[in-house]
């Protein structure tokens, strides 16, 4: 018999003589389930641990229909908000009314807006005070970003006005960023770069991101990037980046050395029970 929510004739059905398909039904199930917190088997999509909530919390279709318009609707008003926002970036490519200029290590000075600078990084909101606290503002409206090239520094305060970057700049830039987000206490510029690495993380470039993760003290690049070390060790540890990489990073190589120790333990220790 037809489902009464995706066949063909959904429209003409009428209670009490309704079926569903097992497909509909599943999807109702994980929605539901999902607006009550409940924890589900990711491999097989039953639920494991119901949310303690009453009978009559429970979501019917029509509740989950009323959420997701709700959302929809949240959504909508910050796509507004962040076309609104957009302004700033205007204000800032076309240098309308900057207040100061960021000294990269080469290249043109960028300019900028100090109330801009102050809400995103308190590192930078303390340098602007202290400076105008020493009476320096009026003389020189400077700050100094000697780790940073233009590129880099514009790219660094386009995603301060902006809050993205394209994919093409973070691919160029993203080691650069995550350092400076960490410098600079810019966590949401933290937590853009970490992104984008775990999804580009791969054997090639994954001792890059292993000690970018020991600068930062990101401990889901660092565990993402031992697993993955853990994975494909043959092709990453008798490569000639390894050998560079071992003179800079003494403490990484021994935390590697362990963790493969320790698997040739386990593994051991799994053939001897075997064997008996």
């Amino acid at each position: 018999m037809d489902c009464c929510i995706c066949g063909l004739m959904s429209a003409t059905f009428r209670p009490p003589r309704n079926t569903i398909c097992a497909s509909c039904y599943d999807g109702a199930r994980l929605m539901n389930s999902f607006l009550k917190d409940d924890e589900l088997d990711e491999s097989t999509g039953r639920i494991l641990h119901s949310g303690h909530r009453s009978i009559n919390s429970l979501k019917d279709l029509l509740d989950v229909f009323r959420w997701m318009e709700e959302r929809r609707q949240v959504e909508e008003n910050l796509k507004e908000n962040i076309s609104f926002m957009r302004g700033l970036l205007i204000a800032f490519n076309e240098g309308i009314h900057t207040d100061i200029l960021l000294m990269p290590n080469s290249g043109p000075p960028v300019p900028a807006h100090k109330a801009l600078l102050a809400t995103k990084s308190e590192i930078l909101k303390t340098m602007l005070e202290f400076d105008e606290y020493c009476g320096k503002a009026p003389v020189k409206d400077t700050i100094s970003f000697p780790e940073l090239n233009h590129d880099q520094l514009r790219s660094l305060v386009e995603f301060l006005y902006a809050g993205t970057l394209a994919e093409s700049v973070m691919k160029k830039h993203v080691h650069v960023l995550l350092l400076a987000s960490d410098k600079y206490a810019i966590h949401y510029l933290k937590k853009f770069c970490e992104e984008h690495l775990l999804r580009w993380l791969e054997p090639e470039n994954v001792l890059d991101i292993l000690e970018a993760s020991e600068v930062c003290s990101s401990k889901e690049l660092r565990e993402r990037s031992m697993e993955l070390i853990e994975k494909h060790v043959d092709e990453i540890i008798f490569s000639s980046k390894f050998d560079l990489f071992a003179l800079k990073n003494a403490h990484l190589c021994v935390e590697i050395s362990r963790m493969l120790a320790k698997d040739l333990k386990e593994t051991k220790k799994e053939k001897k029970i075997c064997i008996q």
